[in-house]
């Protein structure tokens, strides 16, 4: 389980020569499958919420739920569940005869211990148990939450990816350490050691048995081990794909039209949970005013974005809550394109009106001296997303400063405050955990409001949709807050990019059964995928 922290350095002659005599990064044994990987910071839950570690995430842990191919919460630690008549009582029996990769048993005193010492508190979707009031274990399987108040969204939010099961006796044992020389759960693969900037390996967890009803092998996986090669260059990710040295790979949408043309590949596409969207400062005065915010909007020329940048494998986006997703309004669609929609003389008007003016010979406006300059910030991964979006701002006269940085660097960039427009996504299954996450006063001292922006009404709707029993009331309440945060646009929504997957078609079986699901969820990654 020992990996190395600081990584190791592998020198670009080695690598050549080992490229030329055919050697890579070749497969440890006959049955491992390796994945093409953009790498991440750290495996600590509570340092990042980057999607990227929660591929790993998937097929190391488990949550105690998981979402079936109808998005419905289906038991993976727990055996059964009951709802008190007063629905201030969920009384969870758990299975049994599992342990953590450790040797930990897992059972009810070892989950209260992790989620009363490091979950509630430290995660950030924390807020999914605000009303967990006490946690009561009623025996050595069997467990109690208590709450404030009814939470009928609780087994959805126990299905949530990110909300992993961990023992908090190995986060204790090894400290900071621990995200990267370790990493526990009971998922059907083990962690075995991650070399930075080079590999994750993984290995097979025979005891694994307790694989959730909707996926067809409960376990033990078919393969024994699973590398994660880290490839940061996406033409270079599929030509190793090409090549056989990569059996597995998320098609990067600048690549998807060589990878389509491959006989000997396969690839499939299921709806995406990723949303891509701009979000404004609400720190910057300038950006305050709903004018400037619409100017930035109706800016961006979606249609043209999505061909430029997403190479046409992406669809126009009109909420912040992706269209696949549980929770999302069917109706914004036909109600955003009202908001939502590229016309520039509309821009340059507000601009005007705002008394930004563009002087004659001039490509820049000026108010009082002053030019409109603004920072527009973006992950490395979104950078030729975010040059396209700086040549349509810049038409408008705005004087544009691209910053794209690194996923280590993303918190602290964002909290310095020094920047107008960030240009970044986010992939959630839930619509809830989406409002929640991104647009609460709640979200602001979490750090996932990346806007910063804070408003009452928007608050209530989502804690209503979150609180309430009724089904009804809860899509009124989700229609409500969608048409909230398009009609302030302090949240721009851009593009859903869809989500393709390519396999080595000779080598690796199971994918139609991963492909039938929607989340394409890591447990079926693990337990069904198999190599001929």
């Amino acid at each position: 389980m020992v990996g190395n922290r600081f990584g190791k350095a592998v020198s670009l002659a080695l690598l050549v020569s080992m490229l030329a005599f055919g050697i890579g990064f070749a497969q440890a044994t006959d049955n491992t499958l390796v994945i093409a990987w953009g790498g991440t910071d750290t495996f600590d839950t509570y340092r990042s919420a980057f999607a990227a570690p929660l591929f790993v995430f998937s097929m190391v842990h488990d949550t105690l739920f998981a979402f079936d191919q109808e998005l419905k919460p289906q038991p993976v630690l727990v055996e059964s569940w009951e709802l008190a008549e007063d629905e201030l009582k969920w009384s969870f029996k758990l299975k049994e005869g599992i342990s953590f990769h450790d040797g930990t048993p897992f059972n009810a005193a070892e989950l209260e211990a992790y989620l009363e010492g490091s979950f509630f508190e430290k995660s950030f979707t924390g807020w999914m148990f605000a009303n967990v009031e006490d946690l009561v274990v009623t025996g050595e399987y069997s467990i109690d939450f208590v709450l404030s108040a009814p939470t009928p969204l609780l087994i959805y939010n126990l299905a949530y990816p990110w909300n992993i099961i961990q023992p908090q006796g190995a986060i204790d044992e090894w400290g900071e350490a621990y995200g990267y020389d370790a990493l526990v759960g009971t998922g059907p693969f083990a962690f075995d050691e991650w070399v930075q900037g080079e590999k994750v390996v993984l290995k097979r967890n025979d005891d694994y048995t307790h694989g959730p009803d909707f996926v067809q092998n409960k376990g033990p996986a078919h393969i024994e081990q699973i590398i994660l090669r880290e490839i940061s260059e996406s033409a270079t990710q599929v030509n190793e794909l090409r090549f056989g040295d990569v059996d597995y790979l998320g098609v990067p949408s600048s690549q998807l039209e060589a990878v389509l043309g491959d006989e000997n590949l396969t690839v499939g596409a299921v709806p995406s949970y990723t949303s891509t969207f701009v979000v404004i400062n609400h720190g910057q005065p300038w950006m305050q005013d709903w004018r400037m915010r619409a100017a930035v909007n109706h800016a961006i020329d979606r249609v043209s974005l999505i061909e430029a940048g997403w190479f046409g494998a992406a669809d126009v986006s009109y909420s912040i809550v992706t269209p696949a997703s549980f929770g999302y309004w069917p109706g914004m669609a036909d109600w955003g394109k009202e908001i939502l929609n590229y016309d520039p003389l509309n821009a340059a008007r507000l601009l005007y009106e705002t008394g930004w003016v563009l002087p004659a010979g001039k490509t820049v406006r000026e108010k009082d001296g002053e030019k409109l300059s603004i920072k527009l910030i973006t992950f490395n991964f979104y950078q030729t997303y975010g040059e396209i979006l700086t040549a349509m701002l810049a038409e408008l006269g705005f004087e544009v400063e691209l910053f794209p940085f690194e996923y280590g660097s993303f918190y602290s960039v964002i909290q310095e405050g020094d920047w107008h427009v960030f240009l970044g996504g986010w992939i959630d299954q839930s619509g809830f955990g989406t409002l929640q996450s991104n647009v609460t006063s709640a979200g602001i001292a979490g750090g996932t409001n990346n806007s910063g922006y804070g408003n009452a009404a928007l608050d209530a709707l989502v804690e209503l949709m979150n609180t309430t029993t009724d089904p009804v009331i809860r899509e009124q309440a989700s229609a409500a807050a969608q048409q909230k945060v398009v009609s302030d646009l302090y949240y721009i929504p851009v593009v859903v990019p869809l989500n393709y997957v390519a396999i080595v078609t000779d080598r690796v079986g199971g994918f139609d059964l991963l492909n039938a699901h929607p989340w394409r969820l890591g447990l079926i990654r693990a337990l069904d995928l198999y190599i001929k």
